[in-house]
């Protein structure tokens, strides 16, 4: 019943006048009632409309209240029932309780239950809203887990359940095949930490990563973050992973939904190597220099540091190319590419310029030891080369320019200086060094 609807009782009681006066009281109190004289009459009009609560004496003829209420407890959805009984019958109300009552009130003869019946029959009805409620609930929360956990078992993203030390307390199907266990069982003995390299990709202690992320989880809420994972064999992997507070059996646990990325990462890396890189020599390719020469003297400027340019080219690569064909040209400009790369320090970017020129960019150089390095590159180059059953000397000419610590300069007119210094290197007779100082006559 809506709490706003009047209360309507049923009240089998024999004796016609102590219901009508019953009935009066409970209309004072804003209660309408019904009433039956003995329990079958009873039994007939609550098999035909509903009531809120029944009120039955125990003295009825041909049937008792304590039947009466054991026949209307063999059916579900039964109303709230209030045993009345006379004093000194204490065993009857209990007796009632145990078939099912809800309450039971002992009548004197002063009629003071009359005025305790209102308030009774409310509460009645108040327990009753109450209990069917938390039902309800009950109901509720055990359908909610049950589709939780049938998509906790069917997902196909890793799921696993732990405590902010870390210790793993459920994981789905997904979560025990990612990281290699052989059952829910062996899943359970493992931690995050058993789980995490000992660094994460950025050069984070995974342990130190894993407690910030818990920390933030537990005050700020859901984190979505890339981390590196381990299989119980040692394997690494990437995975894109939800981090969010849920409960489990009323205890407040973390949540991760892990997703692995290998394959999606390997093609991020394609791409990248595509978008960035010379396809036969794997050097970078002229596009890709570009963006990463104007930050470096944007960073060159903000510290004041020097920064040099070599550019190079490749002596009479067309007759290499006419004589011996284009694939003996090719394997020359990888195995000159690859030798040069040894040289170089990991900071400076090296790449195909165009054609059979190549271009290297090196922080914090000055034109003294970016001269020393472009001569070892030359001499190191100068090396034969076997292509093909072909053993042949590829020798290379070199440009060399320079920008001062405290000089600002943009890097097409680096290059253009460079490339000023490598047409003089040509011009002696190629195989050579120079620098843009001699190109000007500047003393280097």
């Amino acid at each position: 019943m809506n709490s706003q609807d009047p209360i309507k009782i049923l009240y089998l009681e024999d004796d016609i006048g102590l219901a009508r006066l019953l009935v009066k009281n409970m209309e004072r109190s804003g209660i309408n009632a019904d009433i039956a004289k003995n329990g079958a009459i009873g039994l007939q009009m609550i098999a035909q409309q509903e009531y809120d609560v029944i009120v039955t004496d125990q003295q009825m003829p041909a049937m008792t209240g304590l039947e009466v209420i054991e026949e209307l407890t063999r059916h579900e959805n039964t109303p709230p029932i209030i045993m009345l009984t006379g004093a000194g019958n204490e065993k009857i109300a209990v007796d009632a309780m145990k078939l099912g009552a809800s309450d039971y009130i002992i009548k004197d003869v002063d009629g003071v239950y009359l005025n305790l019946l209102p308030s009774a029959i409310r509460q009645v009805i108040q327990q009753r809203r109450l209990i069917r409620e938390r039902q309800q609930a009950l109901l509720d929360l055990q359908e909610s887990e049950e589709r939780y956990r049938t998509l906790f078992n069917s997902s196909h993203d890793a799921i696993l359940l732990f405590i902010p030390s870390g210790q793993f307390v459920d994981g789905n199907p997904a979560a025990i095949k990612l990281f290699g266990c052989k059952d829910h069982a062996s899943f359970l003995k493992l931690t995050w930490d058993a789980v995490s390299p000992d660094y994460q990709p950025d050069g984070m202690l995974s342990f130190t990563r894993v407690r910030e992320l818990i920390d933030l989880t537990i005050n700020e809420g859901s984190q979505f973050v890339e981390l590196a994972y381990r299989t119980v064999d040692g394997q690494v992997f990437p995975a894109l992973v939800s981090l969010n507070v849920t409960n489990l059996r009323g205890a407040k646990v973390l949540q991760a939904n892990i997703r692995e990325i290998s394959k999606q990462k390997l093609t991020e890396q394609i791409l990248h190597k595509q978008a960035t890189e010379d396809p036969l020599t794997e050097c970078f390719n002229r596009r890709h220099f570009f963006s990463l020469a104007v930050k470096e003297i944007a960073l060159s400027e903000s510290e004041n540091t020097t920064l040099s340019v070599i550019m190079f080219d490749f002596d009479l690569f067309k007759s290499i190319n006419d004589t011996h064909g284009h694939n003996v040209g090719d394997i020359v400009l990888m195995e000159q590419t690859r030798r040069i790369r040894s040289i170089l320090r990991p900071s400076d970017i090296f790449a195909r310029y165009g054609g059979e020129e190549f271009v290297i960019l090196l922080p914090k150089t000055t034109l003294e030891n970016s001269h020393a390095t472009a001569e070892r590159i030359r001499k190191f180059v100068e090396e034969p080369i076997k292509a093909n059953e072909t053993e042949l000397v590829s020798t290379i000419s070199f440009g060399v320019a320079s920008k001062e610590s405290q000089e600002s300069i943009s890097i097409d007119k680096l290059l253009d200086r460079a490339d000023q210094a490598l047409y003089l290197a040509k011009s002696r007779g190629r195989n050579s060094v120079a620098a843009w100082n001699e190109v000007t006559g500047q003393a280097g």
